[in-house]
């Protein structure tokens, strides 16, 4: 077992990846500063680094899908709600896309890269895959998007496939 996550630095660990030495790099969909979640990295020795704590607002919370890497050493991941506020998303929020640019010594930078309003997608889920040759970025929503699916839901949208360029 390399690490416990025992509630401020997060909660339900939610999906991982490694860098060539040997760091993981994660998300929890709960717990953190703010309760809604947290990317981290984790050394092979078990040294655990909160490198962002999201606060449920416009930044997103609950990211439930891991983060992706690019070769600048950029992470990307979604988080299932927060951001922008509208009726259509249960005044929560929609989800948004976003990237966490290392700052050197200091804390990460968080940048939201979209914000889902329901007609462009809700509650995206699912891990990001990242085209470097474009760039861009590929995810699924839950749900979200124009068409109806009463007879399958109960009159919730069936969700969409995205691609966030530059």
């Amino acid at each position: 077992m390399l690490h416990i996550f025992v509630g401020l630095d997060g909660q339900y660990p939610s999906g991982i990846m490694i860098d060539s030495a040997g760091n993981l790099f994660g998300t929890t969909v709960s717990g953190g500063a703010h309760a809604s979640g947290t990317a981290f990295e984790l050394t092979p020795g078990g040294q655990l680094t909160t490198l962002y704590s999201f606060t449920g607002g416009a930044d997103g919370a609950q990211p439930q899908s891991g983060v992706i890497r690019d070769p600048r050493g950029n992470l990307y991941g979604t988080a299932y709600l927060g951001g922008t506020v509208t009726s259509q998303c249960f005044n929560q929020g929609c989800g948004v896309v976003f990237m966490l640019s290392p700052a050197g010594a200091g804390p990460w930078k968080e940048s939201v890269l979209h914000s889902f309003t329901g007609p462009d997608g809700d509650g995206p889920l699912g891990p990001l895959l990242l085209d470097s040759s474009e760039p861009a970025l590929y995810g699924t929503t839950y749900r979200g998007g124009d068409f109806n699916c009463t007879t399958l839901n109960g009159g919730s949208s069936c969700g969409v496939v995205f691609k966030i360029t530059p």
